[in-house]
């Protein structure tokens, strides 16, 4: 916070910046959470779900097959989209894939905010400022509320990278690198990794993703 404010002016500071944070969550998440139940034709789980299914009953050869992605969408009352995720998106439903549909949408869900939540529980920086207020903050933005509302794993991707900072300044680099291999989830997100990760240039570990991908 800002040193001039004094103790009472931050605490003011931390309140209002508090009450915009949830007003803001308040106005994205709920809805995006609602669409898990109301408007399961919206996430991407579906395709995940999909795609498991299409492994287990025809072989994983076939997971790219139109035909048979119509005919499983239409067994769960889903429309049609082209599977065009990485297989390990499908091998990571795999679980799920025994359950219900629904149940599994919400457990899926549930696990995408808990691994946002244990990515900011390993990130939250130090100091005054209560350490909430990160997580409400990112709880607030749109973004965030919008992947976990069409159940794409940019959370699971955001815990990876957590992890691989901590393993990191332990020095455990090639841990670091292979926590990073969650980036094979969805590649196009791995341009970020130079931005997002501390200096000085991880080479070492940045070499461990491409090699176990």
């Amino acid at each position: 916070m800002i040193p001039a404010l004094g103790q009472a002016g931050q605490r003011r500071a931390q309140l209002v910046l508090a009450g915009i944070f949830l007003a803001f969550a308040a106005w994205t998440l709920p809805t995006m959470l609602v669409d898990v139940v109301q408007r399961p034709d919206v996430s991407d789980f579906r395709l995940y779900y999909m795609g498991a299914q299409l492994g287990l009953s025809y072989g994983w050869s076939h997971l790219y097959d139109p035909p048979l992605q119509v005919l499983l969408l239409g067994r769960l009352h889903l429309f049609f989209q082209p599977y065009l995720n990485p297989p390990v998106m499908a091998w990571l439903a795999l679980p799920l894939s025994f359950l219900p549909f629904l149940a599994a949408h919400v457990i899926w869900t549930v696990i995408l905010l808990a691994a946002l939540i244990g990515a900011w529980w390993l990130l939250k920086p130090e100091g005054q400022s209560p350490r909430i207020l990160w997580l409400l903050g990112f709880m607030a933005l749109f973004p965030a509320s919008f992947s976990i509302g069409i159940g794409q794993p940019q959370g699971l991707i955001l815990l990876a990278m957590a992890v691989a900072v901590r393993l990191r300044e332990r020095g455990h680099d090639g841990w670091a690198g292979a926590a990073l291999s969650v980036v094979w989830l969805k590649p196009q997100l791995a341009i970020l990794l130079p931005v997002g990760l501390p200096r000085p240039h991880p080479r070492r570990w940045l070499f461990v993703p491409p090699v176990a991908g």
